[in-house]
């Protein structure tokens, strides 16, 4: 007995003792590390359940649906103006959800998006200078990479459907091409030729699939410029790269753009209406003005208010520090190169991958500043930003300060992000079907109108369980809408012939279900079944004011049940009645009367959340 004791007393600094003396230099640590790291985060995928984000139940489901059906011209703009986007990109994670049970498609999504650190870490291995690499070939890399995957940004799209960490893995490709065969593309041979189109194909295919990496494109193509060799060397690498970029660009988004083109005369519809004129859109450039610096002080003082504050660039709340320590050493280093040339000091130059690298993050930078600031977006260089601070410091400090600055710097970064530092998108608890919903049975669907408002509530998944021949559009939404459009919602509903209806939501009490989950609980410990049990559970919920009561038993197996509290009663008649009169305002400013007392609850989910919506009969004004 002694003896056991003892030796269980001493497992723990046994293998913590294990993992400090891991070798992360050794061979073996990066062949692992390239496994073992994916993994980790499809298990994380796991962990975080269903991916429930608003874009996926707005667009991200229905977009791909719509293309299979031919729903284009059936519906009309029904997920706002993104029902217009490239549905190529959310092709494969539709396919799978519809076919592989959903814990499969979390864990696989989790894992490809854990690959960024293979290319994390393979970009970082052949980026790195020589001297202050020395004793740690592998180990830094490792540690650098690891970093890239624990910014904002990454972990909080990992296992969603937005496709920010999914295209990064193309834009992070193109990269690992270009600081792979470095010294090989400076060259004038067909090999070195076709690495920069490859590069190129990459980023731009990462483009086409989501026109928010078209920043990254551009940076990339100018990041060559700076390559060491003659001007029209570096000429050549960029239209390279460029011709590249068109392919991939054409293979992912070109029919996409083209079948825009075709329908609405648009490649990019609806927005730039200024450029490309419809009826249906506003002649505007960009849709969403919300983001972004105002005014010159801002703009430069850029990295540090969005640090200081993350719902300038994002609706969710984030700390980070790495962008105003990237910004910092930027300056550092670009003040000391000045003063030295001023005073004609000799000084070493930055090495010219890491100069590549450094430049590309930069512009990167700056163009998404410029086009977006929606800070999901910046996620390809967000990633590298840790290898550039290595970068950074590595020229501005003597190699003995190197890796202290380092370490300090990444681990405070590191440590406010994974400590509360980042949110996700938005998850449900895993259950198969995926997606479901109680649907009605409508007599004749291909004369039936459905027709919701913008939100809160994104309800465009929801339409991929209706019969593939109901039409749906939607009022007052993300589209930049001209009075043509909401005439054309009028037209295309009288012209169907058949029932229009209001898709509304509906009131859930959340409690109800929680209730009846902690009776099963009960029953099956036995606490209902005795007196003392039952003062057992009202203890418990006394002390952790939990919302449930224990009431007298309503069958003669127990002795008590748990009940609603009196203040989680709610009667969800009236306030699905209150609903859909509030509702009734957006539908009447679009002319159409709804009928609140024709209105039927249906129940629908994704995982294993509930909701309810509504079905309310329209009718067109004056008709």
């Amino acid at each position: 007995m002694t003896k056991n004791v003892t030796s269980n007393s001493r497992g723990l600094p046994s293998l913590c003792g294990r993992i400090k003396n891991i070798d992360l230099n050794s061979s073996r640590a990066l062949f692992w590390s390239r496994i073992f790291v994916p993994l980790a985060f499809g298990f994380y995928s796991l962990y975080l359940g269903a991916d429930s984000n608003y874009d996926l139940r707005n667009y991200h489901l229905y977009n791909p649906f719509a293309w299979l059906n031919n729903k284009l011209l059936i519906d009309f703009a029904p997920a706002g103006m993104q029902t217009y986007f490239n549905p190529m990109l959310d092709l494969l994670p539709y396919w799978m959800n519809r076919h592989l049970p959903s814990r499969v498609v979390g864990f696989f999504l989790g894992m490809l998006h854990g690959t960024s650190f293979v290319l994390l870490l393979e970009i970082a291995r052949r980026s790195q200078p020589s001297h202050f690499f020395a004793h740690n070939g592998n180990r830094a890399p490792i540690l650098i990479a690891a970093a890239g995957c624990l910014t904002a940004n990454f972990l909080s799209g990992i296992g969603n459907s937005m496709g920010d960490d999914t295209t990064a893995l193309f834009i992070l490709s193109g990269v690992l091409v270009v600081v792979a065969n470095w010294d090989l593309i400076g060259k004038a041979t067909l090999k070195a030729y076709l690495m920069v189109l490859v590069s190129g194909v990459f980023v731009g295919l990462g483009a086409g699939l989501k026109l928010t990496n078209v920043p990254y494109a551009a940076a990339l193509c100018l990041s060559l410029l700076c390559y060491p060799t003659r001007v029209l060397g570096r000429l050549r690498l960029s239209f390279l790269f460029g011709l590249g970029t068109v392919a991939g660009f054409a293979m992912s988004g070109g029919y996409w753009l083209f079948h825009m083109w075709e329908i609405f005369g648009n490649p990019l519809y609806p927005q730039y209406g200024a450029i490309f004129h419809n009826p249906y859109a506003q002649s505007i450039g960009k849709a969403d003005l919300r983001w972004g610096a105002h005014g010159l002080l801002e703009i430069v003082f850029w990295p540090f208010i969005l640090a200081a504050n993350s719902h300038r660039v994002s609706e969710l709340t984030v700390r980070q520090i790495i962008w105003p320590i990237v910004y910092i050493l930027f300056c550092w280093w670009a003040v000391s190169a000045l003063v030295a040339r001023l005073k004609r000091t000799p000084r070493a130059h930055l090495e010219p991958r890491a100069r590549f690298i450094i430049f590309f993050v930069g512009l990167g930078f700056l163009l998404w500043m410029g086009l977006f600031s929606i800070y999901r977006y910046i996620v390809p260089i967000e990633v590298l930003a840790p290898l550039v601070v290595v970068l950074l410091l590595n020229h501005l400090l003597t190699q003995t300060k190197v890796l202290r600055a380092s370490f300090a710097l990444l681990g405070v970064a590191t440590a406010l992000v994974i400590t509360g530092g980042y949110q996700t998108w938005g998850h449900e608890g895993w259950a198969d079907p995926l997606y479901h919903a109680q649907v009605p049975v409508l007599d004749h669907p291909e004369r039936t109108t459905i027709i919701t408002a913008g939100g809160e509530a994104g309800w465009g998944w929801l339409t991929t369980l209706f019969p593939p021949t109901v039409a749906f559009a939607q009022i007052e939404s993300s589209f930049p809408a001209t009075t043509a459009f909401n005439d054309r919602i009028r037209t295309m509903s009288k012209a169907r012939g058949g029932p229009i209806y209001a898709l509304i939501k509906g009131s859930y009490n959340f409690r109800i279900d929680n209730i009846a989950n902690a009776n099963r609980f009960v029953d099956a410990v036995g606490f209902a079944g005795t007196a003392r049990g039952c003062g057992i559970l009202a203890a418990t919920i006394a002390r952790f004011h939990l919302h449930a009561r224990v009431a007298p038993a309503s069958a003669t197996s127990r002795t008590c049940q748990l009940e609603l509290r009196a203040d989680d009663v709610h009667d969800t008649v009236a306030e699905n009645r209150a609903l859909a009169i509030a509702a009734a305002a957006a539908y009447s400013r679009e002319g159409f009367l709804l009928n609140a007392g024709t209105c039927v609850q249906f129940g629908a989910g994704i995982g294993k959340g509930r909701e309810v919506y509504q079905l309310c009969r329209l009718s067109l004004s004056g008709a």
